[in-house]
């Protein structure tokens, strides 16, 4: 993908960032519809982008047993971040940019 061939606006997104699935070319025909990801990772937060409209997350263990459960209520954490970043790029399905910037696999 070049400057030249890209199909997507930056004009809305004044950081120009562009979606992961337009930067891996994603085929929209896969969108993790009835796949289950696990995720082992440093770091979590119930982002909105998995919980809403509908929880999507199926299970959470923390092993350095400093957050326990999952609670969105609970403020997030400046360590939380890794575990949210990615967990989200695999699985978000977009709540809060109106699916702009959904996972790969946000179904």
């Amino acid at each position: 993908m070049n400057s030249a061939n890209h199909n997507h606006q930056h004009a809305p997104n004044r950081f120009a960032v562009i979606p992961t699935s337009v930067r891996l070319n994603a085929n929209p025909e896969y969108a993790g519809k009835g796949v289950t990801i696990a995720s082992l990772d440093s770091g979590f937060y119930p982002h909105p982008d998995l919980i809403e409209p509908t929880n999507r997350i199926i299970a959470y263990h923390d092993l350095t047993k400093e957050r326990p459960s999952l609670n969105p209520q609970d403020p997030s954490e400046s360590w939380q971040w890794h575990g949210t970043q990615t967990s989200i790029a695999a699985a978000g399905n977009g709540h809060l940019c109106d699916g702009v910037y959904r996972g790969l696999a946000y179904e």
